[in-house]
């Protein structure tokens, strides 16, 4: 509708007074740029950061935040380069939006922004993290690496990130065999891991959803 940028942002954050205007001042000092995130800390410690952007590790098929769980000791001062920015607060330009298209709505919940980020650079485009723009997120890391949800949308959108991505075979050997095999069969033999049967019940269920092509929400019962 006219407007320069879109802005996603989640509704359990809080952010600094000027973040906004310190991403699109970013933004505008290249026409290159095409995505830039904030700095995003976590909410209960302030000072922790949650995410400087992120990498994807090519061969591996992974992808990663950088900065998780580090201090705020002045490393990251500088706009920098990244693979994609957490879509937890993530500004792009409209016109980039009309050339790559919108978010992939198969993801529903995990990975979308990491493939259209990957969209963005494939087309030509910068993605930044901006550390003069701070945000903070309610997020409880605990909650998310037992919940069952959460495995079942990261196990299923990471395999459908490879193919969009175009990664090649060794990304899809490391991560069927490497990650999740290795897995699967550690979370059924070990009488360590049998906290972690719901957790497996959804793994397999994510992996035959990929397979079959069930995209989008579902509802895990």
């Amino acid at each position: 509708r006219g407007s320069d940028y879109l802005l996603l942002l989640n509704h359990d954050t809080e952010v600094a007074p000027d973040f906004l205007t310190r991403l699109v001042e970013a933004t505008e000092t290249d026409p290159k740029i095409g995505i830039a995130g904030p700095l995003i800390y976590y909410y209960r410690q302030p000072e922790v950061i949650w995410s400087a952007g992120g990498a994807v590790d090519r061969r591996r098929g992974e992808a990663r935040m950088l900065g998780i769980g580090q201090r705020e000791d002045g490393a990251f001062r500088q706009v920098r380069d990244v693979d994609f920015v957490s879509g937890c607060a993530l500004l792009i330009k409209a016109p980039v939006v009309a050339r790559i298209g919108p978010l992939d709505d198969r993801f529903f919940a995990y990975y979308e922004e990491v493939e259209w980020c990957w969209r963005a650079r494939q087309a030509g485009y910068r993605v930044v993290v901006v550390p003069q723009a701070r945000v903070w997120h309610k997020i409880s890391p605990e909650a998310r690496a037992t919940s069952p949800t959460v495995h079942y949308y990261m196990t299923r959108n990471r395999l459908l990130f490879l193919k969009c991505a175009q990664l090649g075979p060794g990304a899809w050997l490391h991560t069927l065999i490497g990650e999740y095999l290795r897995t699967l069969v550690s979370w059924s033999l070990r009488p360590r891991w049998r906290n972690k049967r719901g957790q497996r019940k959804v793994m397999l269920q994510a992996l035959y959803d990929y397979q079959r092509g069930r995209f989008g929400p579902v509802d895990l019962g």
